[in-house]
């Protein structure tokens, strides 16, 4: 509770009075007698005129005395008119009742519970802002290549996916949800509900008629796109499902898991074909060659395992990451593979005699995601450190820089067209980045 001020003692009216008698009394001869008014008449008529009247003798006592009256008096109401001052109150400001522009990109309002992020097991999900948040710091000039944000998800967003014809994003969160966006207009379509732990992966079939989950509650969710409805849940893994790929004929499911394993399944029936063992730690992604020959796997043993779709034979391992390899992807043409890595770089290989083609440095703290342009000319790489970062895959040369202001970016994909990148990140947010526009910022 605030303390109150001290009262500031008040002088009595009288003083100023007693000041002036004080005066008077000082200017009479000693062993003068008080005399009446009377007497007093009397005795100035009888004298000489001396000079001026007592009274104009006694003036600058008297005036020195009201001054220091006046003074003390006047110190003494400043003094209280500063106490008990009331400070200003602000103008009333009206709310704006216009309609948030598209660019806006509402702050989710609900604490989350900090949950380890699927990859690691180490970093904790960043705290979305308050619903009134202090002056952000500046945005970078790119982010006004930013035209949308969806928002809904009331947890991190894991992973996103395009379906094949470009109309429609799946978003999986560690809301335990998996949600359908609209492209058109960043409309949600529908909330896919089923799963008891993280969503941390989603892929869409070749048809666009068929979406896959994977979850931290062990399983495979086959989900139907027209419907929404829930086809099979594919049983196996002993652990938490980390990634899912559908092959190009869309008959074949690979899924990647905490407990080690790779198992390939059969869509149609959900019945599981087969189990490729041989990482010796979490297995945190999986990919299939755009020919659907070549399995590659990623994990936390810092390797990279490349398997034979068709019989499961493990075909070389790919090392040189120096933390975990957090995901794997195939270029468009399939002749290279990406990974992105705790170890702050993305590496680049050659599928044919699978030799490290180059390391791209630029992150400043473990890459999550990498995504390749469908012209395979751009590669993205989403990093822990609030950032997407643009590279040309003919030189290794970073041409963009995108950044946000809140939350490590987890997953990207590209739009079928090329001209929209899709991000999920760990402020509950997915962003829609316009490429021309990133492009035509930098230039």
């Amino acid at each position: 509770m605030r303390r109150q001020p001290e009262e500031q003692p008040r002088q009595p009216i009288e003083e100023p009075l007693r000041l002036l008698q004080v005066a008077e009394e000082s200017h009479r001869p000693q062993g003068e007698q008080v005399r009446t008014r009377d007497e007093e008449l009397a005795r100035k008529q009888e004298e000489p005129h001396p000079g001026p009247p007592k009274m104009l003798r006694r003036w600058p006592a008297v005036a020195a005395a009201v001054i220091v009256a006046a003074v003390l008096v006047s110190a003494l109401a400043m003094t209280l008119g500063g106490v008990f001052k009331t400070p200003p109150i602000p103008p009333i400001q009206q709310a704006s009742t216009s309609a948030p522009t598209p660019e806006a990109a509402p702050v989710p309002a609900p604490q989350p519970t900090a949950t380890a992020h699927p990859s690691t097991q180490l970093a904790l999900a960043p705290q979305p802002q308050p619903a009134i948040s202090p002056v952000p710091a500046p945005v970078p000039a790119l982010a006004s290549a930013l035209p949308r944000t969806l928002t809904g998800h009331k947890g991190p967003v894991d992973s996103v996916a395009y379906a094949p014809d470009g109309r429609t994003l799946a978003s999986g969160s560690e809301d335990k949800t998996i949600k359908l966006w609209d492209m058109s207009d960043g409309r949600l379509l529908r909330t896919l509900s089923g799963h008891t732990g993280l969503v941390v992966s989603v892929a869409f079939s070749p048809d666009g008629k068929t979406l896959a989950s994977g979850s931290w509650d062990h399983t495979i969710k086959l989900w139907n796109l027209a419907s929404g409805q829930l086809l099979r849940t594919l049983d196996g893994h002993t652990d938490s499902v980390t990634s899912v790929a559908i092959s190009p004929d869309g008959r074949t499911l690979a899924s990647g898991s905490w407990d080690k394993t790779i198992k390939l399944w059969e869509v149609a029936s959900g019945q599981m074909l087969r189990t490729l063992a041989g990482h010796t730690d979490s297995v945190t992604s999986v990919a299939i060659s755009p020919d659907g020959h070549t399995l590659a796997s990623g994990s936390k043993d810092q390797t990279i395992k490349l398997w034979d779709a068709a019989s499961g034979k493990q075909l070389r391992t790919l090392t040189g990451h120096t933390n975990y390899v957090n995901y794997v992807t195939f270029s468009p043409d399939g002749r290279t593979l990406a990974s992105g890595s705790s170890d702050n770089t993305v590496k680049l290989w050659d599928m044919a005699s699978g030799k490290l083609l180059r390391t791209l440095t630029g992150p400043t703290s473990r890459v999550w995601s990498v995504a390749f342009s469908p012209d395979g000319r751009t590669l993205a790489s989403a990093s822990f450190d609030h950032t997407i970062m643009l590279w040309d895959t003919a030189n290794s040369r970073p041409l963009r820089t995108l950044a946000i202001d809140h939350g490590a970016v987890f997953s990207a994909a590209y739009s079928p067209d090329g001209r929209t990148l899709a991000s999920g990140s760990g402020d509950w947010i997915i962003r829609l980045w316009d490429v021309s526009k990133v492009n035509e910022a930098g230039k």
